[in-house]
Parts: structure tokens; C-alpha cells; sequence
């Protein structure tokens, strides 16, 4: 087989190995407002952090070149970006050994393809 066409084989078979994969988890959120986060036993409610929105968008539209209220406007943004992701679970669905087993073959054995037809031989 020459070298482009193992690059092509193993490309579709890591792609589709990769797909049936990704199509298999399952991510739900359980973010809600009642939800406290934080480090150790500091929490903070998850209400607060729009708050703090609020109040640095107020701030912005007083004047929008002062810096504490663009640093309270992300600031409180990117906590809400985390807490959200903090908060996502993920999981694999249930499938049979075959499926699993295939997923595993067409991602290794693509990849494997992939990279042999770049070697120099």
C-alpha cells in the first residue's frame, strides 16, 4: 500500500473511530443558582457572581473607561465561565464489548496508519 493511500485509510478510520466516540458521551450540567462553589469550605453562591456582573456593567455604563469596573465585568464573567465548567459531568454510554472494541481498533489502528505512511522509509 503506498504511503498516501495508508494516509488516507488511516485518516478516515481515526476520524470515524474518533466520531463514534464522541457520539458515545454524554455531558449534562448541573449548574443552578442555588449551587455553591468554591475552594475547600469557602463557598461562594452562584447568585453572587451575577451580582457582581450587574454591578460591573453598571459601572461600565457610568463610565466606561473605569478600570475596576471592566476587572468586576470579567472578572465575574470568568468565574461564571468556570463555575459552569466545573460543573459539567461527563460520561460514556453504555455499549457492548464489540462496539467498544471497535471504537478502540479504527482510533489505533487509524492513527497507526496515520503515522507510518509520514515516516521516511
Amino acid at each position: 500500500m503506498s504511503p498516501v493511500s495508508r494516509f488516507f485509510v488511516g485518516l478516515l478510520m481515526f476520524a470515524a473511530g474518533i466520531y463514534i466516540l464522541l457520539k458515545s458521551i454524554h455531558v449534562s450540567n448541573s449548574f443552578s443558582m442555588s449551587y455553591r462553589f468554591g475552594y475547600g469550605n469557602v463557598g461562594v453562591p452562584a447568585g453572587v457572581l451575577f451580582l457582581g456582573f450587574i454591578l460591573g456593567v453598571g459601572m461600565l455604563f457610568f463610565n466606561a473607561k473605569s478600570p475596576l469596573g471592566w476587572i468586576v465585568t470579567l472578572l465575574s464573567v470568568g468565574f461564571l465561565i468556570v463555575g459552569v465548567i466545573m460543573n459539567l459531568h461527563v460520561s460514556l454510554a453504555s455499549m457492548d464489548a464489540f462496539n467498544f472494541l471497535s471504537i478502540l481498533v479504527l482510533v489505533a489502528g487509524g492513527g497507526g496508519l496515520l503515522f507510518s505512511s509520514m515516516r521516511k522509509s
